[in-house]
């Protein structure tokens, strides 16, 4: 049966969160059958994020949704197996002013954008009529001998520059420098994979991070650079590293996205930046699976727009975005007989495995992972939720919630930083920078030495389950 996104995600949170009081002593169910803790935070910190063991992919469909074979997929470590590609996620109504995507640099790292912890075989199946899928699964070894990641890293701009920022785009790609420039702001540059920048609007109010926190120097011997790998603005059409993608008419194909998000188009597309109710988008990297050039991806289909996704146990994502009431009330019971996803936007993240057949088969009931950023669990609710939906180590959500930014928009940082994540609302009208350093990430996440205890109204930590 074709389930939609919002419902493979509405399942699995159910699954965990029916008689899940973690978080807070009083957490309450309120009518939609879900634990909240009260107030809001601004904070929510995941810890000891680290699973082993395998889960399943397929390794032959046939058909639009029939799957023939699997193979066992092992994965182990920090934020595993999410240190594999994943994909983000968006569903309406919902309205995206500004997203971006960093990774470490690949030099720091001694990898790429988009290396990868598991070992995978290699696996083609043969195309015998229009429906037959194509897959693509092959070990590190051939994946750093065919070059991935040097691909990935040559459009990467690697410039260190401050917090001091406008509208205005990304700067030209330039060789990474040695030392941090001097404080200046950034020239504007027009992607060439997307239209003509217009004029820039009036400089925003100053950002979450004040002159005084700026990059330092990373010691001798060390490499702190965080790279903006993706940029989108949809206020001065900016888009730049990143390819919108969708499933046309909840079909098993992708298909780039039209303007509207969710109806298809011939070629890459800027998004308007407004995604209407229950409508769903994604979002992955610009760099194409290709075998002609040597970037086939673990999972392919043919047929399908597939793209890389984001890779690595070194991510961070930012979003500036806007969650509009549209009226429609209902209790989780109530949407789920009525297959209703209208207003309950949400933002979050799959391995990017499940994408290429979301509706037949894949990888997400054996474990590959999700993680939910800011979800609504049921249309009307106010409060977003986050969860991790995976295996042992790989598993929980803390019952505190975000407050859904209905009429003002919000900006917050998403950070995957080893076993950590962190969720953060910073002030609005913050401004995502150019790059980032390991120093000031962590001072984003905050200490390691914080408790498990909550700070009501500011922080919450929810230490993940071995």
């Amino acid at each position: 049966m074709n389930i939609p996104l919002f419902l493979l995600a509405l399942f699995a949170h159910l699954s965990i969160t029916g008689a899940m009081r973690n978080g807070c002593a009083d957490a309450a169910m309120d009518e939609s059958g879900n634990y909240y803790c009260e107030p809001a935070v601004n904070t929510i910190k995941y810890v000891n994020i680290s699973g082993s063991g395998t889960y399943k992919t397929p390794s032959l469909i046939e058909g639009s949704d029939s799957c023939v074979d699997f193979i066992d997929i092992p994965y182990s470590g920090p934020l595993a197996p999410y240190n594999e590609e994943i994909t983000i996620i968006l569903r309406g109504p919902l309205k995206i002013r500004q997203f971006a995507a960093y990774v470490l640099n690949a030099t720091c790292q001694g990898s790429s954008l988009n290396k990868r912890s598991h070992a995978a075989a290699h696996e083609r199946r043969h195309n015998h009529h229009a429906h037959h899928a194509h897959q693509h699964l092959h070990d590190e070894a051939e994946k750093k001998k065919r070059g991935l990641g040097d691909v990935v890293v040559a459009e990467i701009d690697g410039e260190l520059v401050s917090w001091i920022n406008t509208y205005g785009g990304t700067p030209a790609p330039q060789p990474p420098a040695p030392e941090p420039p001097a404080v200046q702001p950034p020239a504007v540059s027009s992607p060439s994979a997307s239209p003509t920048s217009v004029p820039l609007p009036p400089p925003p109010p100053p950002p979450e991070f004040p002159p005084s926190v700026q990059p330092k120097p990373a010691p001798s011997g060390t490499c702190q650079a965080w790279d903006r790998v993706s940029y989108y603005n949809s206020e001065v059409r900016v888009k730049e590293g990143l390819t919108f993608l969708t499933h046309p008419d909840w079909t098993n194909s992708i298909s780039y996205a039209g303007p509207d998000g969710t109806s298809s188009a011939n070629e890459p597309t800027l998004f308007n930046g407004e995604l209407k109710n229950a409508g769903e988008m994604f979002i992955n990297t610009d760099k194409p699976c290709s075998e002609d050039i040597g970037t086939e991806c673990p999972y392919f289909k043919e047929g399908d727009k597939a793209y890389h996704g984001y890779g690595g146990t070194k991510k961070a994502f930012f979003f500036e975005f806007l969650m509009p009431d549209t009226g429609t009330h209902a209790t989780v019971g109530e949407m789920a007989s009525k297959y209703v996803a209208d207003n309950m936007p949400a933002i979050w993240s799959l391995n990017s495995r499940v994408m290429t057949n979301q509706y037949g088969c894949n990888c997400h009931e054996s474990g590959c992972g999700e993680i939910d950023f800011f979800e609504i669990m049921n249309p009307g609710n106010y409060r977003l939720k986050s969860t991790i939906h995976g295996k042992s180590g790989f598993s929980g959500g803390d019952s505190h919630y975000i407050k859904r930014p209905t009429d003002s928009w919000m900006s917050a940082w998403v950070i995957m930083d080893e076993d950590k994540m962190v969720l953060k609302v910073v002030e609005p009208n913050t401004v995502a920078p150019d790059s980032l350093t390991q120093d000031l990430l962590s001072s984003i996440m905050g200490s390691d030495d914080e408790t498990i205890i909550n700070i009501e109204g500011k922080l919450a930590v929810f230490e993940v389950a071995a």
